[in-house]
């Protein structure tokens, strides 16, 4: 598979490589107006990806909603039914479009509470 430095790069994420700088700030946005807290469930995290993802992927609701689930099992190592909103914004940065600077610059954003 392709690699990303050295670390393989899950199958289920391949279709989330490369998204564009607007996509990222819109997962943000969404993860903010959806969550209830910083550990998502499943729930919360296929409506955040499918809110901001389904129409630039140009899936169904049906394809979102699995890509979703096989991503958050990846995500959700100890298996607990939720996973860290920031891990997976994180991740998903490091795995986008954005200039290195631009990820950065968004990583150290999402953990900068005193903003």
């Amino acid at each position: 598979g392709q690699c990303i430095g050295r670390a393989p790069l899950s199958p289920e994420a391949l279709s989330f490589i490369n998204l564009p700088r607007s996509s990222i700030l819109e997962l943000w946005e969404a993860f903010n107006d959806i969550a209830e807290g910083f550990g998502l469930t499943l729930d919360e995290f296929q409506e955040i990806l499918r809110v901001t993802l389904k129409e630039y992927l140009g899936y169904s609701d049906k394809k979102m909603n699995s890509l979703a689930e096989n991503v958050f099992h990846v995500f959700d190592d100890d298996e607990n039914g939720l996973i860290d909103a920031l891990e997976f914004l994180s991740s998903f940065a490091l795995i986008s479009g954005m200039s290195v600077e631009e990820k950065v610059r968004y990583i150290f954003g999402i953990y900068d509470f005193d903003e």
